[in-house]
This record gives C-alpha cells, structure tokens and sequence, in this order.
C-alpha cells in the first residue's frame, strides 16, 4: 500500500517566507572512512608525491593489479595481442588519462598540468625510470611494459576477460587540423587479436599507438 508524505513548511512568525530545515552536516572524520573516502591531512609536498608516483606505477604493473576492475585492464589486455617488443607495452598517454591517481600526483609535483596535461606524461617516464630493473622504457615511442612476463593463467585469463568479437566495426569521424580540408568519415575495421589504439595509429598514419593521444 502506498503512502504519500506530504512536507508542509515553516513559516517566520511575521512574513510568510518559507523556513527551509537546515541542511544536513557534510560527512567528516569517522563518516568518509565509512562511506569508504580516506581523507588526508595535507597535500604531499613535491617529493613525497614523487615517491608516491613510483610506488603507484609499479602497483599498476604487479600481477595484484590484474585482478582488480580498473580501466586500464581493458587496455593491458589488448597490448597482450601485439607482436614483438610491443606485446604488453602500454602507452604512457592511456596511463595517464585512466589513472587518476597518477594525474593528481603530478598536479602535486606542478600544478601547471591542469592546464599542459601532456607535463603528466613526461613526468610518469621520469618516475618510470628509477624501475629501469622492473620496467622497460622507450622514450622515442613513449610506452611502458613489465621485463618479467606475467604468469601464464593470468595473462590468459585477462585475454579471455577483455576478448572482443571475431572482427567488430566502428564509424569515426577524421576531423583534419587544417580547417582547409573537410572531416571524413571512417570505419575502423578491429580484429579480436589486434589492439585498438594501433588501429587508429595506422588511420592517422601514425607508427603505432604511442604516438596517439587521448583526451580527458
């Protein structure tokens, strides 16, 4: 059986203004760690988020992170396709775009990146290299990816878990830099065994999907 509640509101004593109930306290201390928001004293200084910034990319290739739902996954699951040196290289742009942990650090180390976004990539192979015995770099194609491989029952659980159909397609549209020539539209043809940034490298004309760039 529904009921409805009817609200009725106050009035001041001599005007007929409405007196709105006050709002309920914003959640603070003890209440954000139960609605599961760890709040933090202080911004780290530059150095701190420097170590942070370390210890988070090296997070985001441990074999614990595999198992979580983050969005890179999707992604790390496609490099698995590539061939050669590529296989398991992750660009640096894709890193920065879908870790927002990684952004806030390097807005910790400069403030500039709010509005030079690309300062994030420079600064995520800055940190990239203090693991040079954890992490392969390449600083002319700007990508990142685990020396060790991953134990065989994960990487082929996390294909399985990011496979796509057989073959899919997707319209886009080629929007040129020179206002001169006119937007054309494209089908991407995605294979399940390709990965898809390299795709749309290869539209550009581009080498390979580090070079491709992905706004926020």
């Amino acid at each position: 059986m529904w009921r409805r509640l009817r609200v009725r509101p106050r009035y001041c004593r001599h005007s007929r203004i409405p007196v709105l109930p006050p709002p309920a306290p914003w959640p603070t201390g003890k209440s954000l760690v139960l609605l599961g928001i760890h709040p933090t004293a202080s911004e780290p200084t530059p150095q701190e988020a420097w170590e942070s910034l370390v210890a988070r990319i090296t997070y985001l290739f441990s074999e614990k992170f595999l198992t979580s739902l983050h969005p890179l996954i999707g992604h790390l699951g496609g490099t698995l396709w590539r061939k050669g040196d590529l296989c398991g290289s992750i660009p640096v742009s894709v890193i920065a775009v879908y870790d927002t942990k990684l952004f806030n650090l390097c807005k910790c180390i400069n403030p500039a990146v709010e509005s030079n976004p690309l300062l994030v990539n420079l600064y995520i192979m800055r940190a990239a290299t203090k693991l040079y015995e954890f992490l392969s770099t390449s600083v002319q194609h700007l990508w990142l990816k685990k020396k060790s491989p991953y134990p065989q029952d994960m990487t082929e659980s996390l294909v399985m878990q990011t496979s796509i159909p057989e073959c899919i397609q997707v319209s886009a549209a080629k929007i040129p830099s020179s206002m001169e020539k006119p937007i054309e539209t494209v089908t991407l043809h995605v294979s399940a065994k390709e990965y898809y940034l390299d795709i749309i490298a290869k539209e550009l004309g581009l080498e390979d999907a580090s070079y491709v760039l992905i706004s926020r």
